[in-house]
């Protein structure tokens, strides 16, 4: 019985070691996502001073006027990164149902005009979007969280961009 018990307990010890690792690559533990992303806002217009330089700002967009948001990796890649939008008005954050275009070089595309898109009525908001493995997204609860700590996400890229919507 003393043989049996040191034949055990190896086996038990490294079918353990095999589900933590297998945990640790399924779930990703709180590394960041591999394929890091930049936002490029389109459309709407900036103001200018004297014709020249851009003023600082936020674009403003006509509530029927078309704008972009592309989102693409900083080199190409075809990983299985999921994309969620949200939006902020009032300090108040949702989900923003909007189904992004994917290309094969990875990037994500979201066209349309402040109505077509639901974002709301005339006034100012901020697009946030979340990028990184499905299981890895936060709640809505979690978001709004992390944006009142200031803290950056370790397991998922936040990106954002302002814009002023226009009657």
């Amino acid at each position: 019985s003393g043989r049996v018990f040191t034949l055990w307990v190896p086996l038990l010890a490294a079918a353990c070691l095999t589900a933590v690792i297998a945990a640790v690559f399924q779930f990703g533990g709180d590394e960041p996502p591999q394929v890091r992303y930049q936002l490029e806002f389109r459309g709407g217009q900036t103001a200018f001073r004297n014709g020249q330089a851009p003023a600082t700002g936020l674009p403003a967009v006509a509530s029927d006027g078309i704008f972009d948001v592309v989102i693409r990796p900083l080199s190409p890649s075809a990983d299985a990164s999921v994309l969620r939008a949200y939006i902020v008005r009032d300090g108040k954050l949702a989900m923003w149902p909007v189904v992004p275009k994917r290309s094969e070089a990875g990037s994500f595309r979201i066209r349309g005009t402040p109505q077509s898109l639901k974002i709301g009525p005339p006034g100012t908001y901020r697009m946030l979007f979340t990028i990184g493995n499905e299981e890895r997204h936060p709640s809505v609860e979690q978001l709004q969280q992390l944006l009142q700590s200031g803290e950056q996400p370790a397991a998922f890229q936040l990106l954002s961009q302002s814009i002023r919507i226009r009657p």
